[in-house]
């Protein structure tokens, strides 16, 4: 127990401070236990008086629990087999308190399945007083456990796909499985599944690693057989080529073909080569191509070399005259003895010689004779020479039937187009055949002409230019009306003072036609801006005559009616009432007013013309 008394201030009032007397109790240095103490302290004076003072003495418990053997640091130790944790042992720690027997707690008990990685294990003292004690420890649990890789593909056997080198393989790709979370697996060798692979061996490697670092390997071979021959691109058609005057052959080209392998060519032959020299006649050709692997493939077409070019002709007939007959006609000589010619292929006493128009044949005017050579591949060659019928047609044609006269209509821009005269003509001729006459017009078939009557020449030729004619009339009537725009429509209009009429107007219609000289007048009824009377019905007519005297006309109507609109405005409302009534009881003496409140138009104005104004006074 401590002094309390050093701390004690008093006073008496007969002893002297320094001589009164401070006890306490329990006295100093007495042991006491846990918790306050009640301190009572007397102040005692000379004449034995005393006054007590409390105060509290308490002891608290500072010092903490300790523990025994609080073990050491666990691990690394191997998870259980096939799980992520590992189940670990150990003898707890003992706890002691210097005041009490601590109550302990932990965080972990021995046998607990701990996790892969370190865990701290803690045991917590806590005594009486509440002073707290841990003991801690680590548990270190390692995953050595190898991932399973599931599904490990065996060995795939392809062969080459057509036109490569190389196959699709596709397999179903391998897993991994650990006795923790966390694995994971990777192609690490080889193509992905899906790829192109080469002919020959491919090793396919995966491996498998947990989140310890423990891997796992999976291997396999994929195998590319190649079971394909060469093959040939751009193998030539067949060829036909013409001989290269003045020989009988032909040098012949091509673009040789090229040959591909899955897996390459070793080299190509060939019988010909382009630009070789063919002779006349189908020669074969063949290309051979070998692969690296010695399968063969072959390409073949035939050159034809043909004879294409005509025979040569050195001299041609010359051009011979001939007497007609009666008929103006005389047979063809024979032309071909004094041709010339050769050719590249065929023998010139082979060569077959004809000519056209045949000998004997009988002709008029002028006649081209042509000449033919053909060699034995029948190629031809030609040349012409004239035969002349002497004496010449002087003879014109004769016209039997002219053409007949026509009549057409004039456009909209007053004109027409000459029609065709010369279909109904007939006409013969001495020496030329009637399809051969040449008949023509003029103005010819087409021409734009303007109105009115026109003489049309028709002219029949003959082979010797003998030229007869005649004549036809072609007529151009104007047919069309003409035609009346702005034409005014019906016209009603309200009555005027001062006599119960109106002045009408209008814009008057004007004339358009497809010809020159139309002309409008006003035929029927007063002209624009005359006087109507009230209750008319007035026609107005206007006529419009071409300068073919055809007409057209243009009719509408004037109607004038008594009208109860009084201040003209247009309308027959409340604001004509005013002016009415002010007229009718002699207020408004405005003349205007006057005459159009006479509204039926009788002269005077007086209760009679009140009735239109009646449905707006009373309503309807």
């Amino acid at each position: 127990m401590p002094d309390f008394r050093s701390g004690v201030v008093a006073n008496d009032n007969c002893t002297a401070t320094g001589s009164l007397v401070v006890t306490q109790s329990p006295p100093v240095g007495a042991f006491v236990g846990l918790g306050p103490t009640p301190i009572t302290l007397t102040v005692t004076d000379a004449a034995n008086n005393s006054a007590n003072c409390a105060a509290t003495f308490t002891v608290n418990d500072l010092t903490l629990p300790t523990f025994a053997n609080c073990p050491a640091n666990i691990g690394p130790v191997p998870t259980d087999a096939g799980l992520a944790t590992a189940s670990v042992n150990w003898t707890p720690p003992t706890a002691s308190d210097n005041c009490s027997t601590p109550s302990v707690g932990t965080t972990h008990s021995p046998g607990f399945a701990f996790p892969i990685g370190t865990t701290s294990v803690t045991y917590t003292a806590t005594d009486g007083a509440g002073n707290i004690q841990t003991c801690s420890f680590s548990v270190t649990v390692q995953d050595i456990e190898a991932p399973s890789i599931q599904n490990c593909p065996g060995t795939i056997t392809l062969s080459a796909e057509t036109g490569t080198c190389s196959a699709i393989a596709s397999w179903t790709e391998p897993t991994v499985i650990d006795n923790a979370p966390g694995a994971t697996i990777s192609q690490i060798a080889g193509p992905a599944s899906g790829a192109s692979f080469p002919v020959g061996s491919t090793t396919i490697r995966y491996s498998a690693m947990d989140a310890a670092g423990n891997t796992a390997m999976c291997e396999f071979d994929v195998i590319v057989a190649d079971d394909e021959t060469p093959a040939f691109a751009g193998c030539p058609d067949n060829i036909s080529i013409g001989t290269a005057a003045p020989d009988c052959e032909a040098s012949v080209t091509w673009t040789a073909p090229s040959a591909s392998d899955n897996c390459g060519i070793a080299g190509v032959s060939s019988s010909h080569d382009s630009g070789d020299t063919f002779p006349l006649g189908t020669t074969p050709v063949l290309y051979t191509a070998t692969d690296v692997n010695g399968r063969q493939a072959m390409c073949s077409f035939n050159v034809t070399v043909v004879d294409d070019d005509a025979p040569t002709i050195q001299t041609c007939a010359s051009d011979q005259e001939g007497a007609p007959d009666e008929n103006c006609q005389a047979a063809v000589p024979d032309f071909t003895t004094g041709v010339v010619s050769s050719d590249n292929c065929t023998p010139a006493g082979s060569l077959v010689i004809t000519q056209s128009p045949t000998v004997g044949t009988l002709v008029g005017a002028p006649t081209t004779i042509t000449i033919s050579i053909a060699d034995a591949a029948g190629n031809i060659a030609t040349c012409e020479a004239t035969f002349t019928v002497t004496n010449a047609d002087a003879i014109l044609p004769t016209i039997t039937t002219c053409a007949e006269d026509q009549q057409v209509s004039l456009n909209a821009n007053c004109q027409a187009s000459v029609p065709d005269f010369t279909a109904g003509v007939v006409a013969t001729d001495n020496c030329t055949p009637v399809g051969s006459l040449v008949i023509t017009q003029n103005p010819s078939a087409g021409t734009l002409v303007g109105g009115g009557s026109i003489t049309v020449t028709i002219s029949v030729a003959d082979g010797a230019g003998n030229i007869a004619s005649c004549e036809a009339t072609l007529t151009a009537t104007d047919s069309a009306l003409p035609t009346i725009d702005g034409c005014p429509s019906d016209l009603t209009v309200n009555s005027n003072a001062p006599n119960c009429s109106a002045v009408v107007s209008w814009t008057e219609p004007t004339v358009s036609d497809n010809c020159p000289g139309a002309a409008i007048v006003q035929t029927e009824g007063p002209a624009s801006g005359s006087l109507f009377a009230n209750g008319s019905a007035t026609t107005i007519t206007y006529t419009a005559t071409d300068a073919a005297n055809q007409a057209a006309t243009c009719s509408f109507t004037v109607t004038v009616n008594a009208s109860a609109d009084v201040n003209d405005d247009g309308f027959v409302d409340m604001n004509d009432i005013a002016p009415f009534v002010g007229v009718l009881i002699d207020v408004n003496t405005n003349v205007p007013d006057i005459y159009r409140a006479d509204v039926n138009c009788d002269g005077q104005v007086d209760g009679r013309d009140i009735e239109p104004f009646t449905a707006l006074l009373v309503g309807p």
